[in-house]
């Protein structure tokens, strides 16, 4: 884990550990889930976009005499 996701972890420990009703300390697991994975997600697709950006920018999009 790095960074935010950290933060999310920590931030849900923290409320599981204060709270004693146990469906809602499922409830808090399911939401921890839930951040991590849209966080996860967002990074994912962040990178992407970088990769298929610099890919794209290295692509030869014209035409020469020799293609003819």
């Amino acid at each position: 884990l790095v960074g935010s996701e950290m933060c999310i972890r920590d931030r849900y420990d923290a409320k599981q550990l204060a709270e004693t009703d146990p469906a809602r300390r499922a409830a808090l697991r399911q939401e921890a889930n839930e951040a991590l994975a849209a966080e996860v997600k967002a990074r994912a697709a962040d990178t992407l976009d970088k990769v298929l950006f610099e890919l794209s920018s290295n692509m030869k999009n014209a035409y020469s005499r020799s293609d003819m």
